[in-house]
């Protein structure tokens, strides 16, 4: 039973994302209360949503337990430990080495021995696709706002095509780039909606003083450093994505859409919504409710 109030455990992960995670921060800023509900966050709070969450939404259709799961883009362990308790095993595929390093340091003070980690790109040259391998899931956990352009659609059409018949992607805490506010990154609202040029110069007025730095940092070093921390810091995505990596017939294959009430519980449904809901029906976009959410959480099942 993983009991995330335990001393040891939380002096541990307070002792790995010091060394590892908040390197380079902003000096002092784990002494303000931004910085102290962001440790919070990724000792406690993030595996408790996907533990109590994210998991039984998923068992609501799908027994993991015979499944070898790929996630992609596994950070610091927090749905990584939410899975591998429900999943027969857990391949993550993870650049970050210092995220990896808290996650080893998370899986091992629970005695977690299903998960294997790869430090390379989960892409054509991958030895598992190299193999001519299959999955029968693959999860994109808070990971796909992180990417470019160009590695999102190629991540979304090498996931659905490797997925065996039945097999599942499953997408989780997501920004919606229609979201009229920016609850992931910036905090501003449209922002999402803004090219990513007009995002770096725009960073400077968000509320959020981690961001506002990191973004000014970069930009010291010249104007392509700043677009790729901007990219690294995420931003949202819609369908269209989804409908240029997978096809235009990817709306039919969804099978789990995050208005489920374990969704709705993590993010409640809100004005926003329901408005997205309303465009898209005046409109006639032909899209899946899905996409109406403000933080994308949804499955596709391949058919």
């Amino acid at each position: 039973m993983i009991d995330t109030n335990n001393v040891e455990y939380r002096a541990r992960m307070r002792q790995a994302l010091e060394k590892n995670y908040f390197v380079g921060v902003l000096d002092g800023y784990l002494d303000t209360e931004e910085g102290k509900n962001s440790l919070a966050d990724h000792t406690a709070g993030r595996y408790q949503i996907a533990a109590d969450q994210v998991m039984p939404w998923l068992h609501r259709k799908f027994d993991l337990s015979e499944r070898t799961v790929i996630e992609i883009g596994s950070g610091t362990g927090s749905s990584t430990l939410a899975l591998a308790q429900v999943a027969r095993s857990v391949e993550c595929y993870e650049l970050n080495q210092y995220a990896t390093a808290v996650a080893r340091e998370r899986l091992d003070f629970w005695g977690i021995t299903n998960v294997h980690f790869h430090s390379t790109l989960f892409d054509e040259k991958c030895e598992l696709v190299q193999s001519g391998g299959t999955a029968t899931a693959i999860m994109l956990y808070a990971a796909l706002e992180h990417m470019t352009h160009e590695e999102c659609l190629a991540i979304l059409a090498l996931s659905w095509r490797i997925l065996r018949r039945g097999g599942i992607l499953v997408i989780a805490e997501t920004p919606n780039r229609f979201s009229f506010v920016d609850e992931h990154t910036s905090l501003l609202p449209f922002f999402s909606q803004l090219p990513r040029e007009i995002q770096v110069r725009y960073a400077a007025r968000s509320p959020r003083d981690d961001f506002r730095w990191a973004i000014a940092e970069a930009g010291r070093e010249g104007h392509e450093k700043a677009l790729e921390a901007m990219t690294r810091w995420g931003s949202g995505i819609s369908y269209h994505e989804f409908e240029l990596g997978i096809g235009q017939d990817v709306h039919q294959f969804v099978v789990l859409d995050g208005y489920e009430p374990e969704i709705t519980n993590i993010v409640p449904v809100s004005e926003i919504d329901t408005i997205l809901q309303t465009v898209f029906k005046q409109f006639g976009v032909q899209a899946h409710r899905a996409f109406t959410r403000r933080s994308l959480y949804l499955v596709l099942q391949k058919p």
